[in-house]
C-alpha cells in the first residue's frame, strides 16, 4: 500500500478522497436506515433455519429425507475447532476484532479495483458474508454492497462472534445441495463434521468463495489447489505449523461421497417415501399455519409403520420375478440411443439419473455405451466408467459385441466401486417391461408394512400397488361368497358347473369345461367361474355390490353378473386391505403408513388413528377363512409358502392373461402381489396365470418374511348367530330349486338392461378361439384335486330346462375362458 501512495499521488489522493466521501455517506445512510435494517436483524432472533425432514421406519430406521436444500445445523460448542480456524484463516483473520467491516481490508481492496478498472477484489468479512448469504444476493454492485455492510454492521450490533460463527457455520452454501458444514461434511465424507480430520476441514473451509468452481467432486485438481491455499493460510495464521500444513497438503481428498438427493431414487424405500411425502402435505395443509412446502423445510421427524428388512425382500422378490418372467419368454430388449433419437454428442452426454456422488454396490444405473469391440465393450456412467465382457451380458446369452452399439441406453448392477480410480464392476441388468407390485399389511392394526409400486421408480415413478386401476379376475370372487354366506348360504351348499346363459351372457370356465354338481367350498378351491356366477344371480347383484361398498374399495362393483368374474377394477391396497377383514374377525382397519409426525421442537402434529369399522360378522369372516384356504391346500394355489403358518388365499388371472394376482394371508398379516403391464392390456402369456406368475413371488417373500416369525391361529369358526340361522332356513328353501329356476329364467337382471354393453371381460360373443391348454394342476371332473369329495347329490334341472345349445361361435367366444388354473 505503501508503495502504491508513492507511485501515484493523484490516484492515491483520489482514492482517499472516495474512501472518506463513502464512509461518511454510510454514516448519514446508517442513521436515515437504523430501523429498517435492524428490523430485519432482529428478526433472525425468531427466524428458524431450514431444516430437512427425516423419515424413519417403524423400527427407528431412517429410510428418507425431504429436502430442497440439506441443513444439519449445529450449536457453536459443537464446531470443532480446526473448522473454525480453517473458516478463518481463509476468509476473515481479524473476525474477533473488527466491528462487522475491516477498514484495512476495504481500503486495500478499493484501491487495487480502482488501480485495475475493476470490481474484483472482495474484503468482506464473515459477517458480510453472513449478511449476503440471509437477506441479499451475489450480484456485484455497489448499491449491494452498501447494504451488505449496513446489514453487517446491524448484526454485530444485535449478536455476540460466537453467534455469527454459528450462524456462518449452519447458513453457506458449499455445493450438492448442503447448506452449512455438518450437511456438507456428511454430503463429501459420510460422517459427521467432528470426525473429519485437518485436511478435511481446509477443504470444507474452500469452499464458500466458489462451491461449483472448487467442488472436489466436480474439479478434483481445483478443490486441492485451494484446499492446500487454505492449509498455507491457517500455518501462515499460526493455527498449525508449516511442517503440519506440508504433510496435509500431500493427503488425497479422501472424498466418500453420500448424495441423498441422488440416491433417494434408487433407494429401496423409494416407492413408499413417495407415497409417505404425499400423505404429509396433505397433512400439513388441514394444519392452521402450515403449507404443503413446510415438508422440505420444518425439520419434521416421520415414524412410519414400514419394515425396513420385508421392504428389502420384497423389493428383491418383486425384481426377481420380474426378470424371471423375462426369462421365460426370451428377453426382447431394444436400447434407447442417444445419437438417434436426441443426435447427442457421447462426449457431452449426461443422462438425468447420473449425480455426482458415488453410486453403491448393488445399485443399478443407467450406462452409456461408448465403445464397442470384442475386447471389451466402455461404459460411461457420467464420472465413473466400466468395461465389460461377455460373462458380464450372460443374462441375454450375447457378446456385449452382438448386443450393444455405439449411443445405446442399459441397465447395469454394481458389483464393485473403485472410488480412487472412478471405476466400477458391473453386470448387465435389463430392466424387464413387465411390472409387478407387492405390499404387506398388518391384518389387526393396518399399517403398511411394506409397498413395493414397480420394478424400479428410478425409471416408473408410477405406483402399481397404490395408483392402478386393474381388473381383478378370480381374486374378486371371494366378496361373491362372502355375500352369498350373509344372504344364507352355507360352504357345503351344492352348485351345479354345468352351462349357464342368461340373455347375451354365457360365461365358461377356464378349461371350457364343466364339472358337474360341487359343494361351494371345491367351487372356489378350483376357481370355477360358472359356480360363482349362479351364486351372483342367486343372491342378487345389490347384495354382492353392497358388501363390496362396505369393504371400501374404491369402485363399486358394476351391475352384471360378470362382477363374480371380476370385471370391477381395483388397486392392490385395497383389494390386500380389504382380504384383511377376514382374519381380522370382520373388521376392516384403514390402511396406514404414517404413525406420527413430531416437529423440530418436539410437538406431535399428527398421530395415526386408523378408522375401524365392522364390516361382516365374526361368523362370515371365520367361515371366508376356512373357505380360502381350500385354494392353498387343494386348489389353485397349492404351491403356496407357509413355512408352517395358517394360510388363506386366493389366486386371480383376467381375460387373455392381462392381469395376474395373488393375495394371501395368515392370522397376523396379508400380502397381495400383482403383475402384468403397465401402459396397456396386454397379455402376459398363454398360461402365464395367477398361480404360475403371482404366486412365485409372494412365495420368493413370503417365505423369506415368514421364517423365524411366531405362528399364530386363526379365529375359530362361531357358532351361527339366532339371525343367521333363519336367513339360512329361508335360503335353504330358496336353493332348493334355484337350479331350475335359473335354467327357466330369461332377460338380464336389471330391468332395460338388455341394450347396455357387455361389461364382462370374461365372456361375450367374440371370433371363436381354441381353448387354453389346462395346467398341470387343472382339475377336471373324472380328476378332482385331492382331498376335495365331489357332492353327487343333487337335483339337477331337467332336459328341456336346460339352456339350449348356443352357435359355437356365441359359446366358444374369445372372451370368458381365462381364470384361474
Amino acid at each position: 500500500m505503501e508503495e502504491f501512495f508513492r507511485s501515484s499521488k493523484l490516484t492515491s489522493l483520489l482514492a482517499l478522497s472516495l474512501i472518506a466521501g463513502g464512509l461518511s455517506g454510510l454514516v448519514l445512510s446508517y442513521q436515515l436506515s437504523f430501523t429498517s435494517f435492524a428490523a430485519d436483524v432482529d428478526g433472525l432472533a425468531d427466524k428458524k433455519p431450514i431444516e430437512i425432514t427425516k423419515v424413519y421406519a417403524k423400527d427407528g430406521t431412517l429410510i428418507g429425507e425431504l429436502a430442497l436444500e440439506r441443513r444439519i445445523p449445529l450449536e457453536y460448542r459443537e464446531i470443532p475447532e480446526q473448522m473454525k480456524q480453517a473458516i478463518l484463516a481463509i476468509e476473515d483473520t481479524r473476525f474477533y476484532e473488527h466491528m462487522g467491516i475491516d477498514p484495512v481490508r476495504l481500503v486495500g481492496a478499493a484501491i487495487q479495483n480502482i488501480s485495475t478498472q475493476s470490481r474484483s477484489q472482495g474484503a468482506s468479512t464473515l459477517t458480510q458474508q453472513l449478511a449476503r448469504v440471509i437477506f441479499l444476493n451475489r450480484e456485484k454492485t455497489y448499491i449491494r454492497k452498501i447494504k451488505e455492510i449496513m446489514y453487517a454492521l446491524q448484526i454485530e450490533r444485535v449478536y455476540t462472534k460466537e453467534q455469527i460463527m454459528t450462524l456462518y457455520c449452519n447458513q453457506i452454501f458449499l455445493g450438492g445441495g448442503a447448506y452449512g458444514f455438518e450437511a456438507a461434511s456428511h454430503y463429501f465424507f459420510s460422517k459427521p463434521l467432528k470426525d473429519l480430520s485437518l485436511n478435511q476441514y481446509a477443504l470444507l473451509a474452500a469452499l464458500p468463495k466458489a462451491p461449483q468452481q472448487y467442488s472436489p467432486l466436480i474439479r478434483p485438481a481445483r478443490a486441492k489447489e485451494r484446499r492446500n491455499l487454505v492449509l498455507q493460510a491457517m500455518a501462515e495464521a499460526g493455527y498449525i505449523t508449516g511442517k503440519e500444513a506440508e504433510v496435509e497438503k500431500g493427503k488425497p481428498l479422501g472424498l466418500n461421497p453420500d448424495d441423498k438427493r441422488g440416491k433417494s431414487d434408487r433407494s429401496p424405500y423409494a416407492y413408499f417415501m413417495e407415497e409417505v411425502r404425499q400423505e404429509l402435505q396433505r397433512t400439513l395443509v388441514e394444519i392452521p399455519g402450515k403449507d404443503p412446502m413446510d415438508v422440505y423445510k420444518e425439520g419434521l421427524k416421520v415414524y412410519t409403520t414400514l419394515d425396513p428388512n420385508a421392504q428389502n425382500m420384497a423389493v428383491e422378490a418383486v425384481r426377481r420375478g420380474a426378470r424371471s418372467y423375462e426369462r421365460r419368454h426370451g428377453w426382447k430388449i431394444k436400447f434407447d440411443n442417444v445419437i438417434e433419437t436426441e443426435g447427442a454428442s457421447l462426449d457431452t452426454y449426461r443422462h438425468p439419473s447420473w449425480i455426482s456422488a458415488a453410486p453403491s454396490t448393488g445399485d443399478t444405473l443407467t450406462g452409456l455405451i461408448k465403445e464397442v469391440n470384442d475386447r471389451g465393450t466402455k461404459v460411461s456412467f457420467g464420472q465413473f466408467s466400466a468395461v465389460i465382457t461377455a460373462d458380464k451380458t450372460d443374462v441375454i446369452g450375447k457378446p456385449p459385441s452382438k448386443l450393444f452399439k455405439r449411443g445405446d441406453l442399459a441397465q447395469f448392477k454394481v458389483e464393485a466401486v473403485d472410488l480412487n480410480n472412478k471405476v466400477l464392476a458391473v453386470r448387465l441388468e435389463p430392466e424387464p417391461e413387465v411390472q409387478a407390485a407387492l405390499l404387506l399389511l398388518n391384518t389387526k392394526t393396518g399399517e403398511i408394512l411394506a409397498m413395493v409400486g414397480g420394478y424400479d421408480f428410478a425409471t416408473s415413478k408410477f405406483n402399481h400397488a397404490t395408483q392402478a386401476y386393474r381388473q381383478t379376475g378370480s381374486a374378486f370372487k371371494p366378496f361373491i361368497y362372502a355375500a352369498a354366506l350373509e344372504q344364507g348360504m352355507k360352504p357345503d351348499d351344492i352348485i351345479d358347473d354345468s352351462p349357464f346363459r342368461k340373455g347375451t351372457y354365457e360365461p365358461h370356465n377356464y378349461d371350457d369345461g364343466f364339472m358337474g354338481p360341487m359343494p361351494m367350498r371345491t367351487a372356489l378351491a378350483l376357481s370355477r367361474n360358472i359356480p360363482a356366477v349362479r351364486i351372483l344371480d342367486e343372491i342378487g347383484v345389490r347384495n354382492a355390490a353392497d358388501l363390496v361398498d362396505r369393504m371400501k374399495l374404491p369402485k363399486p362393483m358394476a351391475p352384471f353378473l360378470a362382477s363374480a368374474l371380476g370385471a370391477t377394477e381395483e388397486p392392490l391396497l385395497d383389494m390386500v386391505a380389504a382380504y384383511a377383514v377376514f382374519p381380522n374377525r370382520g373388521l376392516r382397519i384403514e390402511p396406514f403408513r404414517i404413525k406420527k409426525v413430531v416437529d423440530r421442537d418436539g410437538r406431535v402434529l399428527n398421530e395415526a388413528q386408523p378408522a375401524a369399522n365392522k364390516v361382516l360378522s365374526e361368523y362370515v369372516a371365520a367361515q371366508m377363512v376356512d373357505l380360502l384356504r381350500g385354494p392353498v391346500q387343494n386348489g389353485t394355489a397349492r404351491a403356496a409358502v407357509s413355512q408352517g403358518h395358517p394360510l388363506a388365499g386366493k389366486t386371480g388371472t383376467v381375460n387373455d392373461f392381462t392381469d395376474a394376482w395373488f393375495i394371501g394371508f395368515t392370522p397376523e398379516v396379508a400380502c397381495g402381489v400383482w403383475i402384468g403391464y403397465s401402459d396397456q392390456k396386454r397379455t402376459l402369456g398363454r398360461g402365464e396365470a395367477g398361480a404360475s406368475v403371482a404366486l412365485p413371488i409372494w412365495n420368493d417373500f413370503m417365505g423369506g418374511y415368514l421364517k423365524d416369525k411366531p405362528k399364530g391361529k386363526f379365529p375359530p369358526i362361531p357358532e351361527v348367530p339366532e339371525q343367521m340361522r333363519q336367513i339360512q332356513a329361508n335360503r335353504a328353501r330358496i336353493h332348493a330349486a334355484e337350479l331350475a329356476r335359473i335354467a327357466a329364467r330369461s332377460g338380464d337382471i336389471l330391468p332395460g338392461s338388455s341394450d347396455l354393453p357387455n361389461l364382462d371381460p370374461l365372456a361375450g360373443n367374440g371370433s371363436p378361439a381354441e381353448a387354453p391348454t389346462p395346467a398341470s394342476n387343472r382339475t377336471s371332473q373324472q380328476d378332482p384335486a385331492p382331498g376335495l369329495k365331489l357332492e353327487q347329490k343333487i337335483l339337477r334341472p331337467t332336459p328341456e330346462l336346460r339352456p339350449q345349445k348356443q352357435e359355437e361361435a356365441i359359446r366358444k367366444g374369445k372372451k370368458g375362458k381365462v381364470e384361474d388354473p
